[in-house]
């Protein structure tokens, strides 16, 4: 089920477009459902792996929105939230990224994302599973390692 629904996924992105989804829901992280915020940062990271040369994407947006989310009161929200981060930067650069996200930050988030930042390793897709580095520097070891794929603003990035 799990693969077919990934092939579903792609299908809606190459579609309609990576961005236009993610704008679309990243409406959702404000939701008061931990577990919903969860998976969207989730399928933004999917969306971000699948779909890297989409042109509807805006990583500096993108980022912007997210930095947000650094300030979650769910540790898993934001472990998986300073994963997308630092993908984001491996996309933009570490110092596009930080100008992008800083305005949003808090001292604590930006030294968070500064020392995520400098741990290389980062999120990747196999197949249909998100695999997250694991035993991370930057983040707390008791979080998970590996998820599976999933069971603020609304903007169209272009």
């Amino acid at each position: 089920v799990v693969r077919i629904e990934m092939q579903i996924f792609r299908t809606i992105l190459s579609n309609c477009g990576a961005g236009i989804v993610m704008g679309t829901l990243v409406t959702h992280l404000a939701d008061d459902n931990w577990l919903i915020r969860l998976q969207v940062v989730h399928v933004i990271i999917l969306a971000l792996l699948s779909c890297q040369s989409d042109p509807t994407l805006s990583y500096r947006e993108i980022a912007s929105t997210l930095a947000l989310v650094l300030e979650d009161p769910k540790s898993k929200v934001r472990f998986y939230a300073l994963h997308c981060l630092a993908l984001l930067g491996d996309f933009l650069g570490h110092k596009q990224l930080i100008a992008a996200v800083r305005p949003q930050l808090s001292q604590e988030a930006e030294c968070q994302l500064l020392n995520r930042l400098k741990d290389p390793s980062l999120p990747v897709l196999k197949g249909s599973l998100v695999i997250f580095p694991a035993g991370s520097s930057a983040v707390d070891s008791s979080l998970p390692s590996r998820s599976a794929t999933p069971t603020m603003t609304s903007r169209t990035y272009t």
